[in-house]
């Protein structure tokens, strides 16, 4: 009986999510009252907790991190383990709706994440090696990586996820969660390592940064053949980042064409 109930929550908690996911390009949504003050909350929060003044706030709404949430991989043994596959998407789900609503990142949607898997000819994006997921990474323009594994073990569930820097494939931060195993605490703790993902953004943002002022120069250069702006880009992207070797390079090599 309880893991009859405890598959329709699961069950009943993915269809939730994924009618709010867009599947299609569409104009960006009105949030409603309750998504207002939970966004509200999290700049007064991040603000206090991280010393930010309205200038820096604003600067984050400017230049976004781009952030992809790959699938999790399912590492339950035995019968537990075909109840909890569905989230292995699942999660990916939760997190990007969770990510959308803070204002330091810019979410790559699983429909893009989708077309990446179908060109890599891969069956799905859970499990993948570290140069496969940096190789996803720059395909779909983002700067970061999130991703990992999750199990239940005597009633537990734990999730071990990574932040990955896409540029150089440095693992900025390492999430390792352990509770209870309840579908319906599941979002609360999305809603926790989210948090802590844009405290880590933020604490790293310099270089972060330099990495979307980096990938905006290799945009305007290769597919723009606007030189003039790549190099702006690339010396915004040093600008921030003086150890960043590959805005380094871009500037010496476009200053002497």
């Amino acid at each position: 009986m309880r893991l009859i109930v405890s598959v329709g929550l699961i069950f009943s908690l993915l269809v939730f999510v994924l009618s709010c996911a867009t599947p299609t390009p569409s104009p960006k949504p009105k949030l409603d009252l309750e998504q207002r003050e939970r966004l509200q909350s999290y700049s007064q929060t991040l603000e206090e907790e991280l010393d930010m003044d309205t200038h820096e706030w604003q600067n984050w709404e400017k230049e976004k991190i781009t952030i992809a949430v790959l699938d999790f991989e399912n590492n339950t043994s035995g019968g537990q383990k075909a109840e909890l596959d569905a989230l292995r998407t699942g999660l990916t789900d939760m997190f990007i709706t969770e990510l959308m609503q803070i204002p330091i990142f810019k979410v790559i949607e699983r429909t893009r994440l989708s077309q990446v898997a179908n060109e890599l000819a891969l069956p799905d994006l859970a499990g993948v090696d570290a140069d496969t997921a940096q190789q996803i990474g720059r395909l779909v323009g983002a700067q970061v990586l999130y991703y990992g594994s999750f199990m239940s073990v005597v009633g537990q569930f734990n999730l071990n996820a990574r932040l990955v820097r896409v540029e150089t494939g440095e693992i900025i931060s390492a999430t390792s969660k352990r509770m209870k195993y309840d579908p319906d605490t599941i979002l609360d703790l999305v809603d926790k390592v989210g948090f802590d993902l844009s405290k880590t953004a933020n604490d790293k943002q310099g270089y972060l940064l330099a990495d979307v002022f980096y990938s905006k120069g290799v945009v305007a250069e290769e597919e723009e053949d606007d030189y003039e702006k790549a190099l702006e880009y690339y010396q915004k992207a040093l600008e921030r980042d003086s150890e960043n070797q590959a805005a380094r390079s871009a500037v010496q090599r476009l200053s002497e064409e």
